[in-house]
């Protein structure tokens, strides 16, 4: 919130919601806050119950036995002054331990990404070059499920593209319109029936070579910190020629060498171009797929 109020500052101030904007930032401050004070609440407590409750229990049972026992003084004293010793060597233990416990979180997910199964091994063999020659593309039946045990995102979907054909797929949020894009690019778990692309099922082809077929322009603007050039042909198959080509055709040719050229940098998301701009670049990005 902080930094898109940043980003967009000029516009909060020409609508005057500059107070709603602090008012909200704020709300989410103090939302924020919360479970740093309840941590802080903890730790007082659980220091408490350590040098409380458990060290006065032990300086009672221990003071105690050396009135019941009658020893000798100084063997006393020491008994005192050891038990003091464990209080402390306590309340330090129980605080470092529950630290540590709070901290490897961080751990514990990393061991959860390592034991994700990986994507099906590059063992099938790979299209012909000249593949897909057309683009056409037959939905026979498919259905998509996003993980185990979940309720099918798509069922029997049937349809075919031709190629040259241009197509809109329209319905409500959640209607699976993504889906049909996820599972062209197999990137569910689990994918049912076929789809076929100039007659070839795409589950027989190897999934880079799939991929690196098929290019998607993203309703979100997509934009990596860098350069130009980065942005475009991040594998750096191309030449300079080809990135100067589309980007021509996407009218972006001048504003590009106002900037600095093929150089000229691109910040995090893409922030110092415009949204019109970050839109061409994505354009221009899957036109050098070809």
């Amino acid at each position: 919130h902080f930094s898109e109020t940043l980003t967009g500052v000029v516009t909060v101030r020409a609508y005057g919601r500059a107070a709603s904007f602090f008012e909200d930032h704020l709300r989410k401050l103090d939302g924020n806050t919360k479970p740093l004070f309840y941590s802080f609440a903890l730790s007082a407590w659980l220091r408490l119950y350590c040098q409380g409750i458990i060290g006065g229990s032990i300086m009672f049972i221990t003071s105690t036995l050396s009135v019941v026992s009658r020893g000798d003084p100084a063997v006393t004293g020491m008994a005192i002054q050891y038990a003091l010793q464990v209080i402390w060597g306590l309340a330090f233990f129980v605080m470092n331990i529950t630290q540590v416990e709070a901290q490897a979180v961080c751990l514990e997910r990393v061991r959860e990404y390592s034991l994700l199964d990986p994507e099906e091994p590059e063992s099938k063999p790979p299209p012909a070059a000249s593949w897909p020659a057309s683009g056409a593309i037959e939905w026979q039946r498919m259905g998509l499920r996003y993980r185990p045990g979940l309720p099918p995102a798509l069922k029997d979907v049937t349809c075919s593209i031709q190629d040259g054909e241009k197509v809109g797929v329209c319905g409500r949020t959640g209607a699976g319109k993504s889906s049909m894009t996820v599972g062209l690019l197999r990137l569910a778990d689990e994918i049912f029936g076929s789809i076929r692309i100039d007659g070839v099922d795409h589950a027989s082809i190897p999934m880079s070579s799939l991929r690196s077929k098929l290019a998607l322009i993203p309703q979100e603007a997509t934009m990596f910190a860098g350069d130009i050039r980065l942005n475009l042909d991040p594998l750096q198959t191309c030449t300079d020629a080809d990135l100067w080509t589309v980007l021509k055709q996407v009218e972006l040719e001048e504003p590009v060498k106002a900037a600095g050229g093929l150089t000229a940098a691109v910040a995090e998301d893409g922030t110092n171009w415009s949204q019109g701009q970050r839109q061409l670049l994505c354009i221009a990005r899957a036109l050098l797929k070809r």
